[in-house]
């Protein structure tokens, strides 16, 4: 609760379901990226394509409350650079 309430201090025009959605995304990307990198580029092609192992998964992930607010501090400086 306290993290809500210092998230709508910080950005107070912004949408709470957004900002969580997107703090997801960007706690899954970084889950793709640690398997990219431990997969490997030149094997993914085929870790993806016909692959008798399947899809990859990933676990569910859990919000990480301290360092939430400096995820959405980069989030937000991403989005004013486009």
């Amino acid at each position: 609760m306290k993290f809500l309430l210092l998230i709508t201090d910080v950005y107070p025009f912004v949408v709470v379901t957004d900002l969580f959605g997107a703090l997801r995304a960007r706690i899954y990307d970084d889950e793709a990226r640690k398997w990219v990198l431990v997969t490997g580029i030149e094997a993914i092609e085929e870790k993806l394509w016909n692959s008798t192992e399947g899809s990859p998964t990933f676990d569910e992930q859990k919000l990480p409350l301290r360092n939430s607010l400096g995820i959405v501090t980069c989030l937000f400086k991403s989005k004013r650079m486009l």
